[in-house]
């Protein structure tokens, strides 16, 4: 059985004088297990809550805001089906004619049933918000120019998380604390970014890597990990802000890359690189370095109890730099809840977030 398609009229969302077509979709389903969209517009991604929340248990509701024309494009293209696992594709017939306008979609999940994968592809702009991820391993995959924001108040408490940008997008983590107790793993191929903006991070391991001239950022004041594995290939960069504790460090640059992580403290570094890029690392007992070119392996103090480097050893590829400071970047903004470009001020104070529509 399909969905009941509900069919309205808005001009509370859009903000615009004239009023905007609003499309509704009703599935009899709760267990939405994956979803996959590629909206030209913002997509939001909530639960049921207050009065609904009880109104419609056990039902996933889509509904859409903007033009006559652009709804009528997507009107076969929002489907629920069976792929192991229940899928819901939000999509826009990509033989149509150039779109009218930016299209708003709100995606309301039941909180029994949170999404355990997520797809987004091309230019839209995606925001998953409490509740809607599983506590279960948990994939988000960007593929294109557009943006993804998990943008939660509550802690984030998984097994796995898994972080995939391909392309010139982004992906972006609010959230007050992440907890992966298996595996956290962010990685990007393109030009893209990642950035985790969480004041406390706890992951048992962490892979991050760079294929390209993107970048990873860990925005943490306190970040803890038993192993982790930072990688670049190419020009990108790794890079670990203000403070943390890990058992085991292994880092590789093949390239012009740079992994800047004496933020974090390491009981032993491993550090490889191959080119022209640099490493920057803290050490407590050893430090082991292997450079092939024109690279660096930095340390700052404290000086580690063991230092080794084999390779290309001039006094220059390794040595003991000044520790800088490095103040608090600015979380990209998080896109208002209309179908025009406006923004949420996005501000962390002392690791709590402030969000102001502008």
């Amino acid at each position: 059985m399909g969905p009941v398609i509900l069919i309205g009229h808005s001009d509370e969302i859009t903000g615009d004088a004239k009023a905007a077509s609003v499309r509704t979709w009703q599935f009899d389903d709760k267990d939405v297990t994956a979803l996959r969209e590629a909206i030209p517009g913002k997509v939001f991604v909530t639960c049921h809550t207050g009065a609904a929340k009880e109104a419609n248990a056990g039902k996933t509701i889509v509904q859409a805001t903007g033009a006559d024309a652009d709804l009528a494009r997507i009107e076969a293209h929002v489907r629920l089906h069976k792929m192991g696992g229940k899928v819901l594709d939000l999509a826009m017939d990509a033989h149509a004619a150039e779109r009218e306008g930016r299209i708003l979609m709100e995606v309301f999940l039941d909180d029994t049933s949170p999404l355990t994968s997520i797809t987004s592809s091309g230019a839209s702009t995606l925001v998953l918000e409490d509740g809607t991820l599983s506590t279960r391993a948990v994939s988000i995959h960007k593929a294109g120019s557009g943006h993804v924001f998990v943008n939660v108040m509550k802690e984030i408490n998984v097994q796995e998380l898994f972080l995939k940008l391909t392309g010139t997008g982004a992906i972006t983590v609010l959230a007050p604390r992440l907890q992966a107790h298996d595996l956290l793993d962010a990685s990007v191929s393109g030009s893209g970014r990642v950035g985790l903006h969480i004041p406390r991070i706890h992951a048992t391991n962490l892979s991050c890597s760079v294929t390209g001239s993107g970048s990873v950022l860990f925005d943490a004041a306190n970040l803890i990990s038993k192993d982790v594995i930072s990688t670049v290939v190419g020009s990108g960069t790794v890079r670990y802000l203000h403070a943390g504790i890990v058992d085991r460090h292994r880092l590789s640059v093949t390239g012009s890359g740079k992994i800047l992580s004496s933020a974090i403290l390491a009981s032993s570094a491993h550090a490889t690189v191959a080119g022209s890029g640099d490493v920057v690392t803290q050490a407590m007992d050893i430090l082991h370095g292997t450079i092939a070119g024109s690279g660096t392996v930095q340390y700052v103090a404290p000086v580690p109890a063991a230092v080794r480097v084999d390779g290309n050893l001039d006094g220059k590829n390794i040595r003991l730099v000044q520790h800088k400071d490095v103040g608090g970047v600015d979380a990209p903004a998080v896109p208002a809840r209309d179908t025009k470009a406006g923004i949420f001020f996005n501000k962390s104070l002392f690791g709590i977030r402030f969000l102001v529509d502008l």
